[in-house]
């Protein structure tokens, strides 16, 4: 019995010593751990896949069976996540990374973060041609106003970087309903 209420007493010490920092503000100076995040390793991979699924359709040039059809398939989805998920995933990040350099004050590195978006939305229309364009220009258009409003109204670029990032989110969750169900065309992987 007393083990039981040794426990008990610990048990309530731990909650009394540990609930009052929990409700406590951080400190004065206090930052959250920042790192720049990215999806070069998961790109990296996908396009390693893209190749092997690519070489063993070569493999089975002609055989017209389930298995080419298959493989077919494969590729298709390997080239859907090259060219459109993983980049907007990027995109999405270095939203993220724009916003926290403009929390911690540094409106460069979050202009920059936002011209590298712009780069890889860009790339990913011309990349996945004219479908793509009309399904991007709404977060074109958002990456404009948040540059404009971190360079010259940097109170107003938290809520725009914010309706940004909602949006990549969107466009990344939706994907299979926006894109068309023959997209990407084939390349020379198909």
């Amino acid at each position: 019995m007393r083990t039981g209420s040794s426990l008990l007493v610990a048990a309530a010490l731990l909650v009394l010593l540990v609930t009052p920092g929990g409700c406590r503000h951080p400190h004065e100076g206090w930052q959250p751990p920042f790192e720049v995040s990215s999806t070069r390793l998961l790109q990296q991979e996908a396009d390693v896949a893209l190749r092997l699924v690519g070489a063993a359709r070569a493999d089975l040039a002609g055989s017209n069976g389930p298995a080419d059809e298959r493989l077919s398939g494969a590729v298709r989805a390997l080239e859907r996540l090259t060219v459109y998920y993983l980049p907007l995933l990027e995109a999405k990040e270095r939203t993220y990374n724009a916003h926290r350099f403009l929390f911690y004050g540094e409106r460069g590195r979050a202009d920059t973060e936002l011209t590298i978006v712009r780069e890889i939305l860009d790339g990913t229309v011309e990349a996945g041609g004219e479908p793509l364009l009309e399904l991007f220009v709404p977060a074109l258009d958002l990456v404009g106003e948040a540059q404009a409003a971190v360079r010259g109204a940097p109170e107003k670029a938290p809520a725009i970087l914010k309706e940004l990032a909602v949006k990549l989110n969107l466009m990344l969750l939706k994907g299979d309903l926006a894109l068309p169900d023959d997209w990407p065309p084939r390349t020379a992987h198909g």
